[in-house]
């Protein structure tokens, strides 16, 4: 990547590409199981805005995750906190007071920069660009302003709201969900079809066989048929030669007898 892309990506809230190393099995889960937007905020001066701000994405078709309880207090997050913000597809920062000052929140962002994903910043009349590592976390990153008023009606104007949802390289769970159905259905139906062509070449193949082995089984019984006939006439002729060469043997013995007679009859005539 170079130095002008690598600006482009932190404008739009997107770490470089070679610090994003993310395992199939582990984009499986984040495209079927993740949230869309993970929003980290401070609960002592945001919680009514962050509600209201889910409240609006979620009328937009985003899911969103809200850490309603608090993250302890601790020199790291908790592992399921850790866990679903790498199986959200964005993190919004809502930079309060209260959330620059926050330590939990600077983990997050920590965190979740580790991913490489999309970070939407929402500074409340200047308060983020405040926070003590927004030079090292968030500076360059395109962000998103908003009122103090904003911020006390928990009512995001829709400025912020339409940043969030026309984020660059963003796509919401619901259509990515849609998109995966209809791929996943088109693929099915094509392969129904590769099936039953390949079925039907198969099976007019093995009709042909079929067929060839009649007309085999035909010819084959055919020539047997000749062959017994042929063997039934050389059988006959044979019985009829026998027939004739016994009347010959007979005529033969016969015709020895008439001249032994003969013979006999001279000599005794001569005596």
């Amino acid at each position: 990547m170079n130095e002008e892309q690598s600006v482009d990506a932190r404008r739009e809230g997107v770490a470089p590409a070679e610090a994003h190393r993310e395992g199939v099995i582990a984009k499986a889960s984040r495209f079927l199981f993740g949230n869309d937007a993970f929003i980290s905020y401070a609960r002592r001066d945001a919680t009514i805005y962050s509600l209201g701000l889910a409240n609006q994405l979620t009328k937009k078709e985003l899911s969103c995750f809200l850490d309603q309880w608090g993250t302890p207090a601790g020199k790291e997050l908790p592992t399921e906190v850790v866990s679903t913000l790498k199986r959200s597809n964005m993190l919004i920062l809502l930079g309060t007071e209260r959330a620059a000052a926050s330590k939990a929140v600077k983990l997050e962002i920590i965190e979740f920069k580790k991913t490489g994903r999309t970070i939407i910043p929402v500074s409340f009349d200047g308060a983020l660009e405040k926070a003590t590592w927004y030079g090292d976390l968030i500076a360059g990153i395109s962000i998103a302003h908003e009122s103090k008023q904003a911020l006390e009606s928990g009512k995001p104007s829709e400025t912020v709201i339409d940043q969030i949802v026309n984020a660059e390289n963003f796509t919401h769970r619901n259509k990515r969900l849609r998109n995966y159905f209809w791929t996943t259905a088109a693929s099915v139906v094509l392969i129904l079809l590769l099936g039953a062509l390949a079925a039907f070449f198969i099976v007019r193949q093995a009709n042909a066989k079929v067929a060839d082995a009649e007309t085999r089984s035909q010819e084959a019984t055919r020539l047997a048929d000749e062959a017994e006939k042929m063997r039934q006439t050389a059988e006959s002729e044979a019985q009829r030669l026998s027939t004739v060469a016994q009347e010959a043997q007979d005529q033969q013995k016969k015709a020895e007898t008439r001249a032994d007679e003969a013979a006999k009859k001279e000599i005794t005539d001569h005596l």
